[in-house]
């Protein structure tokens, strides 16, 4: 006998079902509950809450696949194994493979990724509303549309051969509710009264079965529903299912008793309210602040942080339970991430009732690493895949040391599969035994594979081979090993994901072992394979306590009776979903199927309207409260604008307004956790002065300093706030970081009175980033000084004449001598990338062009070259610089490498100029060199000066190596004086007629001037020798801060110089910069 229970909710359907049940019950009668699968646990706490353990025997939960299990068990055959999501992945995988090239309109798609995944949906799609590939094959024949027509042939062939390699194999779970269908009368154990809940539609499928059970029991369905006017179009769906259920008691001529309708009580409050007339065209407004709330906060993040503050307000004021709250979301992208740890963070227990993926898991990423790698070669981002995981028997510190020298050395093929590294990048302080070691151990599976396997591969032979080193390498003991030290710290629910996915991840290659068993495949197959399969599992975990907060996705929650109901990401597009996929049928072929009458899954447009019985699912969800909350900008900084739901609920709620959590002091924070991350961040903002704090912050600092369990937090914060960053070291500390005496350089000293702080971070600290390989500015300078040095020694040796030089011999010389040296800084990188080698031909350019215009200044200056690379220091031509303290001991000594030094001989002497090369445009600004910012020049002239009797400063600049790329509208006919003109140096010369005429000369009529150019180049003898003795006092100053331990963070700002602006320790300083 059919009945149907019908009401809106809230009208005590669930109620009097549970009635009913008991006197059952009493009556030793059987009573059954069908539910959806995914709903089956919740419905088992309810029966033993209901009824308690002794009724487990006389009232059963079951879902369409337990009942096909029971009805197998009963009455045959025995199906023990069963393809699952990642088997099926495969399968239609493999059908793809067989049938490529035989089908006739799907021959593209097959080829496109994720087509196997879309395939396999379909046909799962197929088998739920119990179409076959005969069903196709007719339809197919009767089809107007030849495109249609062909579509259908060919999905009928995918289907059969589908079918056809899963029976190979095993069996299909979605095969079992049509085989059982037949032989539901014959189930004598199926007896007594069955009740069919949270169902808002069947398949033709389960229709048949419904039918078959009407043979043996009474069956009670019971569903929301209510032809009341303010419904009328919401329940349009349930109508029609109500209308098949009675289709199909007429076809199996079961009387149907009168239906049992449950009227909704009259609205008593907001939510009744806000539920009855949500989808009335007409409604008048009613109040609801007390019960329905809406909440806006600018991120992701501070939304589920008002969230956990809610959760925590409502235990404290309302008296609930963490278990009588449920959480919401209608994506719950993100939110699986964030939500844990917010919650956490403030002591609510929360359970995830939600299915995640396996593919981003640390097991996954592992053998996903190693296939990609045999699949597609060496990269840093698949060795680091390996080593993410951290399955691999290596300490930390190793990795982090491969994964530096990966970045500094960028292997090549060939470098990867040598035996052992040799090869020492950059600076060359790697050690390489510890190197090897841990490339070794990281990379054990894919030398593994290598050596297991050659030639031509099977799919059957590559996934055995991966299960043996999965056993041989230990890692089935590590995953257990991290099961253990999850478990002892508390953390069950991580444990038993690894356990989930271990297991997956061993049933994955033992379906594709079975799947592709004597399939050629390549590596680069297999992994794409690995992949889309993992792509097709998922794990889901079990409450670990029972007073938890639920987190749940909207499409797969049913009301559990919670008091307070939070939903999150209320959003335009989100909630309801806006965009929704066709799949491999469009709309319009489902209904042309339909009116064959071939039944497929709804199109979009009934997905919309589930839509809205999802909207009066959550509507109708708490008992009592009801918040909404969103976020108004994405993760680009973009407005969001809110769901169209809230506006609905504005509208019906007139008192119902979203609160800003943003901005406000103290908005929505909740609880001691909540409350300390907010003062926090305020002190932080008011430099740790409590004083300073506005009155609720003042009195929340308070109230936390009288706290046993915050007083030393609340200490240890202000220290951390205020004491950072010491303003000077102890003399043990900074002997200990520099020694005794300080060896300095020049460029120290500059990076020292630019920012003391970032001084002691570079050189006492040796702070640094990290390496990569490549063109970098700072190695391109080197390789481009190291060429102009080899080049002009080399003249200088051979005593070669300037004036014999030409331009090609200059350009070839100075390429070849950038090539070596190019090679010698980055030897892998010059064999194997073409970018690099597209580098060094610029760096040719540049370097040759720039010792061309040294070459000409020479035929045209009085000057001649005294060194180059001069060196300043022990074992060099220059004695290094003495700075002594205020007792005469020798405080520091001061180092350096002269780019390049020139002298001319003169009645007075012999005149000095001092060459810097630099990479960039640069000049000599004299208020840096009275700040000390600027100190090379000064100090390299003076000492020149001192090491060469007799010299006199005449001439300190700074000369951009360059390649200048000409306007021919202003180099006209002569480009080699425009060319000229953008070289000339920058910087000081002594304003002497004779320096200057000994400078640049007219040579064979031409005149090419290499005098510094600028309105203050020119200075008096007196002004340079002044700024000379400026510089040094500011050299002995900055030394003596030094020593005395001074490291303050008071960067240098100027219009001239801005210290911060390339620093990299920003983040550790935190100094605002000058705007």
């Amino acid at each position: 006998m059919l009945e149907l229970m019908l009401g809106p909710s809230g009208a005590g359907k669930t109620q009097m079902v549970y009635e009913e049940i008991a006197q059952r019950l009493e009556r030793n009668k059987m009573s059954w509950i069908l539910v959806p699968e995914q709903f089956s646990l919740f419905t088992e706490k309810e029966v033993l809450r209901q009824f308690g353990l002794p009724a487990q025997t006389r009232v059963k939960v079951i879902s369409f696949s337990r009942l096909c299990n029971m009805v197998f068990h009963r009455l045959g055959p025995l199906r023990m194994r069963y393809i699952d999501g990642a088997g099926r992945q495969l399968i239609a995988s493999r059908t793809l493979q067989l049938l490529e090239g035989k089908l006739k309109v799907m021959s593209r798609n097959a080829r496109q990724k994720g087509f196997s995944k879309v395939l396999a949906e379909t046909v799962s799609e197929c088998k739920r509303y119990g179409v076959s590939p005969q069903t196709l094959r007719f339809a197919a024949s009767q089809m107007e549309s030849e495109e249609l027509a062909d579509k259908l042939e060919d999905l009928a062939l995918l289907y059969e051969t589908y079918h056809g390699l899963i029976e190979e194999q095993s069996a299909d779970a979605e095969d079992n509710l049509t085989l059982i269908c037949p032989r539901l009368k014959d189930c004598d154990f199926l007896e007594g009264k069955l009740y069919i809940r949270y169902f808002r539609s069947f398949t033709p499928v389960e229709y048949r079965a419904i039918g078959g059970l009407l043979h043996r029991m009474d069956l009670c369905v019971v569903l929301d529903y209510s032809s009341e006017n303010e419904y009328r179009s919401l329940f349009q769906p349930v109508a029609n299912t109500i209308r098949r259920l009675r289709e199909t008691a007429e076809q199996e001529e079961i009387e149907e008793k009168p239906v049992r309708i449950l009227d909704e009580p009259a609205p008593e409050g907001p939510l009744t309210y806000l539920r009855r007339y949500y989808f009335a065209p007409w409604a008048k407004t009613a109040e609801g602040v007390d019960a329905v709330g809406i909440y806006e906060s600018q991120t992701r993040y501070r939304e589920t942080e008002a969230a956990a503050d809610l959760v925590l307000r409502l235990c404290r004021t309302e008296g609930y339970r963490f278990r009588d709250i449920l959480v919401l979301t209608r994506d719950e992208g993100g939110y699986d991430r964030i939500l844990p740890a917010v919650f956490a963070r403030r002591g609510i227990r929360v359970f995830l009732d939600v299915r995640r993926s396996i593919a981003a898991k640390p097991m996954i990423r592992l053998l996903g690493g190693i296939l990609d790698i045999l699949a597609y070669g060496y990269s840093y981002e698949r060795v680091m895949a390996i080593a993410g995981a951290e399955l691999m028997d290596l300490p930390r510190l190793e990795v982090d040391e491969l994964e530096n020298y990966i970045l500094a050395a960028a292997p090549s093929h060939a470098m990867w599969n040598a035996e052992a590294w040799d090869y020492m990048p950059g600076r060359g302080d790697f050690d390489l035994d510890r190197i090897n070691h841990a490339r070794n151990v990281l990379l054990s599976g894919v030398r593994y594979m290598e050596e297991k396997i050659s030639g031509t591969k099977t799919g059957g032979e590559i996934s055995t081979a991966l299960l043996d080193w999965i056993r041989e390498s230990g890692l089935d003991c590590r995953v257990e090993q991290k099961m253990s030290v999850l478990l002892q710290a508390g953390r069950q629910e991580e444990a038993e994901e690894y356990r989930q996915v271990y297991q997956a991840a061993e049933s994955i290659l033992a379906q594709l072992s079975a799947v592709m068993k004597d399939t050629p495949l390549s590596y680069r197959g297999f992994a794409e394979l690995f992949h889309e399969a993992c792509g097709g599992v998922e794990v889901g975990m079990i409450p670990q306590t029972l007073d938890c907060v639920t987190f749940s996705r909207i499409d797969r929650f049913r009301s559990s009776g919670a008091k307070a109901v939070l939903v999150l990401g209320m959003n335009e597009g989100v909630f309801p979903k806006g965009h929704m996929t066709e799949g491999l049928l469009s709309d319009t072929e489902r209904m042309q199927m339909k009116k064959m009458g071939i039944e497929l899954a709804p199109g979009r447009e009934a997905k919309r309207r589930e839509e809205q019985l999802l909207i009066y699912a959550v509507l109708a969800a708490p008992r009592e409260k009801l918040f909404f909350f969103r976020y108004t900008m994405n993760e680009k900084g973009e407005a969001i604008a809110p769901s169209g739901i809230l506006k609905r609920v504005q509208e019906l709620l007139s008192d119902v307004q979203p609160v800003q959590l943003d901005g406000e002091l103290l908005a929505g924070t909740e609880g001691c956790a909540g409350a300390f991350d907010l003062l926090a961040a305020a002190l932080a903002e008011y430099g740790g002065r409590a004083e300073l704090l506005p009155g609720p912050l003042k009195e929340l600092h308070h109230w936390f300093s009288r706290q046993e369990e915050y007083k030393q937090k609340l200490e240890h914060l202000h220290h951390a706030i205020t004491s950072a960053l010491p303003e000077r070291l102890t003399p043990e500390m900074t002997e200990k970081l520099y020694g005794r005496p300080l060896m300095l350089s020049a460029s120290q000293l500059e990076t020292y009175n630019g920012c003391a702080f970032r001084y002691f971070l570079t050189y006492g600290l040796l702070l640094r980033e990290r390496e990569h390989a490549g063109a970098e500015p700072r190695s391109m300078g080197s390789v481009q000084h190291a060429a102009l040095y080899r080049y002009f020694t080399e003249l200088k040796q051979s005593e070669a004449e300037f004036s014999a030089i030409s331009q090609e011999e200059c350009f070839a010389r100075v390429g070849e001598a950038v090539e070596e040296e190019a090679k010698k800084n980055a030897e892998l990188l010059y064999e194997s990338s073409a970018y690099y080698q597209y580098i060094v031909m610029q760096m040719k350019g540049i370097a040759a062009r720039t010792a061309w215009e040294v070459v000409k200044f020479y035929r045209s200056s009085a000057f001649r070259p005294y060194g180059y690379e001069l060196k300043i220091g022990t074992g060099g031509p220059v004695p290094a610089l003495t700075v002594e303290g205020e007792t005469n001991q020798t405080i520091a000594r001061v180092r350096g490498l002269i780019d390049r030094v020139d002298t001319c001989p003169a009645e007075d002497g012999t005149w000095v100029s001092v060459i810097d090369y630099k990479s960039s445009a640069k000049n000599l600004e004299i208020e840096l060199v009275k700040d000390g910012i600027t100190l090379q020049p000064l100090l390299y002239t003076d000492a020149v000066c001192r090491s060469i009797p007799g010299a006199v400063p005449a001439a300190m600049v700074y000369m951009q190596m360059n390649d200048p790329i000409l306007d021919e509208s202003k180099a006209g006919k002569n480009p080699d004086k425009e060319r000229n003109k953008q070289m000339q140096p920058r910087g000081w010369i002594v304003n002497d007629a004779e320096v200057i005429s000994a400078y640049s000369r007219n040579v064979d009529g031409k005149q090419e001037s290499y005098l510094p150019s600028g309105k203050t180049a020119m200075i008096t003898r007196q002004e340079i020798e002044e700024r000379i003795e400026m510089a040094n006092a500011n050299i002995k100053k900055a030394a003596a801060s030094i020593a005395g331990g001074e490291i303050g963070a008071h960067p240098y700002q100027s219009g001239k110089h801005d210290a911060c602006a390339y620093c990299m320790y920003s983040g550790i300083c935190r100094t605002e910069k000058k705007k």
